[in-house]
This record gives C-alpha cells, structure tokens and sequence, in this order.
C-alpha cells in the first residue's frame, strides 16, 4: 500500500487511538460513547456493541448510510468538554470534515 493510500483511509476513530499521536488519552470505557458518536457522525461501521450505544443515544434503530453534514451535541455536566482530549477530538473533528468536504466538491 501506498503511503498515500493509507492517509487516505485513515479515520478520526484510527487518530484517536494511535498512541504516537494522543498517548494514552483516549483510552477506558469513558471514552466509548464517544467514540460512537464519532463513528457514526463520520459514516463509520459501527459494531454491534457500537450499534446499541447508538440506538440508546439517539433512539435510531439504523445508522445512516453516509456522514452527516451537521452534528450537535448537548453534553452535561463532567461530560468531557473540557479536557483536553476532547479539545483534540473536536479540533480532529473539524479538521477532517474540512478535508473531506473539499474532496467531494
């Protein structure tokens, strides 16, 4: 495989847990919700372990096919806003769908 073709597949949920790049920051069970959450935000396969977090998070019984363009989220209180590994995701988050949203214009 091509270097280039490996960035190519490379997804947020594979960023997340390399260790080179986070450590150990995105590791433990806290971390499963949202992890799903970014799965499904960006058109990922999810388990199906994956897929009942979703179903009881969103009340879906089906994940859409694709990504989705739009994605908000209501977190609660010590839901992880904060910590810096959430700053990472969101700041992955954006920097992924701005680089996806150019490759399919």
């Amino acid at each position: 495989m091509v270097a280039n073709e490996k960035a190519s597949k490379l997804t947020v949920l594979d960023t997340m847990n390399d260790l080179k790049l986070f450590g150990e920051q995105f590791e433990g069970e806290s971390w499963r919700s949202w992890s799903v959450f970014l799965a499904a935000l960006f058109g990922l396969p999810l388990s199906d372990s994956g897929l009942e977090v979703f179903r009881q998070c969103t009340g879906r019984d089906v994940q859409q096919a694709g990504p989705y363009n739009e994605a908000y989220a209501v977190v609660g209180r010590r839901g992880g806003k904060r910590s810096g590994g959430c700053r990472s995701s969101r700041s992955l988050t954006s920097r992924t769908s701005a680089r996806a949203s150019r490759t399919t214009k």
